[in-house]
């Protein structure tokens, strides 16, 4: 929950483990490992862009299904597992 203060200025906890992706080839950049986590936020007037993230906002969910191509690598296919996994 630090990563999401320092990114978003939410407060979370952690619900558990979601899904994690680590495949070499995934990101052409370099090796790069995601790990996905269920968190639960109570207070989202909060949201504010923080550390190294240029702008930070909230997107309907629905929404960003109908457009894959904002997904960069593999991240759709995790929003997908992720979704299922929640039953949403």
């Amino acid at each position: 929950t630090r990563e999401l203060v320092e990114e978003t200025g939410l407060v979370g906890l952690n619900r558990g483990l979601l899904c994690v992706r680590g495949e070499p080839l995934r990101d052409p950049r370099k090796h790069v490992i995601t790990v996905c986590y269920n968190i639960e936020v109570t207070d989202l007037t909060t949201l504010n862009a923080g550390d190294d993230a240029s702008e930070a906002k909230f997107y309907d969910v629905q929404t960003l299904l109908q457009d894959k191509d904002r997904f960069a690598f593999d991240h759709y296919e995790m929003l997908i597992e992720v979704l299922t996994k929640l039953s949403l």
